[in-house]
């Protein structure tokens, strides 16, 4: 196995449970309502996939809620993502996970 692939698995070990919670928490706050018209539940993998790596730059659950809507306005565009309140739930419960999900940071003397 080349170490490229090998890195890609570890990595995607690692951040398993970061990307369920991710998708259990926009499946559960539904934002564009799709499910609730009866699409599946891995209606919104795409739109995981895309978010995750977003989530590396986001220091609040601030920037997660406009990382999240982002993603679904460039999707299904401005008028269907509709206002940020609809990703607040979603954005809450993913800050909790991502910090969960990180190292802790060192404090200088550490």
């Amino acid at each position: 196995m080349s170490e490229a692939i090998s890195r890609r698995n570890l990595f995607s070990r690692e951040f398993r449970p970061l990307r369920k919670a991710v998708a259990a928490a926009i499946v559960k706050a539904d934002p564009i309502r799709l499910l609730h018209l009866g699409a599946p539940v891995d209606e919104y993998d795409q739109e995981v996939s895309a978010i995750l790596p977003e989530l590396r730059s986001a220091s609040s659950e601030e920037d997660v809620c406009r990382i999240i809507r982002a993603e679904f306005a460039r999707r299904f565009g401005e008028d269907i993502a509709g206002p940020p309140e609809r990703y607040t739930e979603a954005s809450v419960s993913i800050w909790r996970a991502l910090q969960s999900a990180r190292p802790p940071k060192l404090t200088a003397g550490e």
